[in-house]
């Protein structure tokens, strides 16, 4: 019996060992799903080639990087990032309006194009057209929205 418990304290101990540590400049590889409070899914990569990034890079979203730190690889962790953490509140100085005639014929609602605003373009998306006047958003279409994401850390680098 002392054999057994030896052996399987070792196992244990081997197995705990093996498993990398996430911290600040590793190079991960996670897959993860992100849901909208609804449940809504907005984005994930599963079932797909995992997500590689280096954390502390400022690659992605800054808590959902930091997020990672101190997990193990195979660990999986729910996290929830505010809208101001993720892409912004909804800023309605991000609305315009302009002449039905600057957009393209086959135009809908909904529709995202690229807008020149100053020295380059944007994506905005078509909110409402107008016989004369359409109104455009130039908020990213996250803005206003917590984000949740189940996230597993597959590998650290």
């Amino acid at each position: 019996m002392r054999i057994l418990i030896s052996l399987l304290v070792f196992f244990l101990a081997t197995n705990f060992a093996l498993a990398k540590t996430a911290k600040d400049g590793d190079n991960v590889s996670v897959q993860y799903i992100g849901t909208l409070k609804d449940g809504r899914v907005f984005d994930h990569n599963i079932g797909k080639k995992p997500l590689s990034f280096t954390i502390g890079a400022g690659d992605l979203i800054q808590d959902f990087e930091e997020a990672l730190l101190g997990m193990n690889e195979g660990e999986t962790k729910k996290i929830t990032i505010e809208a101001k953490n993720a892409y912004g509140e909804f800023d309605v100085n991000k609305l315009f309006r302009i002449y039905r005639k600057e957009l393209p014929k086959d135009a809908k609602e909904g529709d995202t194009l690229k807008y020149w605003f100053g020295s380059a373009f944007y994506p905005v998306r078509i909110v409402d057209i107008g016989e004369k006047e359409v109104f455009i958003d130039a908020n990213h279409k996250l803005a206003g929205k917590d984000l949740e994401f189940e996230i597993t850390l597959k590998s650290v680098n």
